[in-house]
């Protein structure tokens, strides 16, 4: 998990987005993207269309 938690911040730093912005590009609250990055929880099997979001947004970045 612990790989994957520092994937997901160093993922969301290079393309400019704050736990804030990247939560509202997923429809997800930031407290949630926090959890996911702190490996307290991770993303949950249907959260499939936010990364789909998640990547839109990257490559428009």
């Amino acid at each position: 998990m612990a790989l994957k938690r520092h994937g997901l911040v160093r993922r969301r730093r290079a393309v400019g987005h704050t736990q804030e912005s990247l939560a509202e590009v997923l429809h997800v609250e930031r407290s949630t993207i926090a959890r996911w990055e702190s490996g307290k929880v991770a993303p949950k099997r249907g959260s499939g269309r936010c990364w789909q979001r998640f990547s839109r947004s990257v490559r428009r970045s």
